[in-house]
């Protein structure tokens, strides 16, 4: 009786760790553009979506070159397995 509540239990973890694996969890693209008035809209989707990077941000009297990630430029494919934020790099003149 013993062994059979045992073995109950475990199956119930599994199944809801298993479950809890298998949910569709969407993740995201975060933008940050190093001023507040600048605003670029996430993007959201499921790991391993394709994704296009979007519209060049403008800003005053500066230059977008390119989004950045961990301090390297961050090439757009496809949605990354965890949520991410980009940093704006700019040059001024």
């Amino acid at each position: 009786m013993k062994l059979r509540n045992i073995l109950l239990i475990l199956i119930l973890i599994f199944t809801v760790v298993f479950l809890t694996n298998c949910q569709n969890k969407e993740v995201s693209i975060k933008f940050d553009t190093g001023d507040q008035e600048i605003v670029v809209n996430p993007i959201v989707g499921k790991p391993g979506e394709t994704v296009i990077q979007p519209r060049n941000p403008n800003r005053i009297g500066h230059r977008f070159l390119y989004w950045s990630f961990n301090g390297e430029k961050y090439e757009f494919s496809v949605l990354p397995k965890k949520s991410i934020t980009l940093v704006a790099v700019w040059e001024a003149p």
